[in-house]
């Protein structure tokens, strides 16, 4: 799925919608959310469209190859194994996979709180119990806080978002693809930290930037954020594999905000916002 990403995001950069569609099917077939960085390039190529009418065409280069390959790719997962019975038992694993396992005195499931956990809930989950001395901090307790503050922890990650697909609708779309999928990934989905393999991209999407400087230095800044978690792995003074979790999910949320502003300065959005009303 990494490979046929990879290779969907080179095809978009030239210029070929049909063929990077196609591949990033495939590599949604294979684990589902690679369609987040397709959705992204749809967004990208609507605004391309909407500024000039004369992009419209590719676009629907973009759908069609979408849909051709979601044909093949569907028909064939059904003529294997077990056919539509594969996608009920991926439902099924998907809904256990995404929750903790059950508690009596909660009564119901505890918060999933993997140690390789990374995305932005697990800055919101952050209790500062991570040293061996809290090994075994209540995590009913630690449900039951988050639970009072999932309203905003769910606002700020569909905010963030959002503003990720109104950045998308001014971008290249092998970039916005990138951005996109990345921090809808990163926000909506508290996921295992190897699936995050995705951020390889991050080295793509930065060098899209017309200054190369300005890209390179946003590459070596994810770079520090994400050696920093890493490092505490291999540290004399590591306490938890949790302490990856907490900082990773720190510091990428601080890149992030850094990669915010600093495309909205590409783009123009920034100066429009702080334009004065007339």
């Amino acid at each position: 799925w990494l490979a046929c990403l990879i290779a969907a995001v080179a095809a978009q950069a030239n210029r070929a919608p049909a063929n990077a569609q196609r591949r990033r099917i495939s590599a949604a077939m294979l684990t589902v959310f690679p369609m987040l960085f397709g959705l992204g390039a749809l967004i990208a190529l609507a605004g391309s469209a909407y500024r000039d009418r004369t992009r419209v065409r590719r676009l629907k280069r973009f759908l069609l190859g979408g849909l051709l390959a979601a044909s093949i790719c569907g028909v064939y997962s059904l003529a294997v194994g077990e056919g539509i019975q594969q996608y009920r038992d991926f439902m099924h694993d998907m809904e256990v996979h995404s929750e903790g396992p059950p508690n009596k005195e909660l009564g119901g499931r505890l918060e999933k709180t993997p140690g390789f956990g990374v995305g932005l809930k697990f800055v919101f989950t952050y209790r500062g119990q991570h040293s061996k001395a809290h090994k075994g901090y209540n995590r009913v307790r630690l449900t039951r806080e988050f639970a009072e503050i999932k309203p905003i922890f769910k606002t700020i990650a569909w905010g963030m978002t959002l503003a990720a697909g109104v950045l998308a609708f001014h971008l290249a779309a092998a970039e916005a693809a990138i951005m996109f999928g990345f921090i809808a990934f990163y926000c909506l989905l508290g996921t295992v930290g190897y699936y995050f393999s995705c951020a390889s991209l991050i080295c793509i999407a930065c060098s899209f930037s017309r200054r190369k400087g300005a890209g390179d230095l946003m590459f070596l800044l994810f770079l520090a954020t994400s050696i920093a978690g890493l490092a505490h792995l291999v540290s004399p003074r590591y306490t938890a594999v949790s302490m990856y979790r907490t900082i990773t999910s720190f510091t990428w949320l601080v890149w992030i905000v850094t990669w915010f502003v600093w495309s909205m300065r590409r783009t123009g959005l920034l100066k429009s916002i702080e334009e004065p009303l007339p």
